[in-house]
């Protein structure tokens, strides 16, 4: 009997553990371009094999209703890709979101506001901070005290 359960209960893990490798993508940033009409959406989404493991479709509505769906997506590195489209007639307050997709199951959806000005600071590039030039200097040690057994 127990010669028997171990082919299902292998069958049973490979099944989990596959499952268990399937993740919708982990971020998913738009901005929305009014003077261009442009959408760009940035996508994170980390694979060891884009070939099989990739996000592979986008969904796009405006205001609740769908205006585009792709599933050709083209991701070709291990953690990102950027998918870009062209939104005609969105205008200022209208609410667009976004659904991307895993082939292997699980959806990532992010939602913007046209026009909003914290959606414009998604893609303004990072600030870095260089760190001013100071030279640090270690506080001196405390002299030790002599005991009785130095003298």
């Amino acid at each position: 009997m127990k010669h028997r359960l171990f082919p299902l209960m292998l069958a049973l893990l490979m099944l989990c553990a596959s499952s268990a490798l399937a993740h919708p993508p982990k971020a998913v940033t738009p901005y929305y371009d009014m003077k261009t009409g442009e959408l760009t959406v940035k996508i994170v989404h980390t694979t060891t094999n884009p070939a099989v493991h990739y996000a592979y479709m986008i969904e796009i509505a405006v205001n609740g209703d769908v205006v585009k769906e792709d599933d050709s997506l083209k991701q070709t590195n291990k953690t990102n890709l950027t998918y870009t489209t062209s939104l005609r007639g969105v205008k200022d307050g209208d609410k667009i979101t976004v659904s991307v997709s895993c082939n292997r199951g699980g959806t990532k959806t992010a939602t913007i506001t046209a026009g909003d000005a914290s959606a414009a600071a998604v893609t303004a590039p990072a600030k870095t901070y260089t760190k001013p030039a100071v030279k640090e200097t270690m506080p001196e040690k405390p002299k030790k005290k002599k005991s009785f057994w130095d003298y």
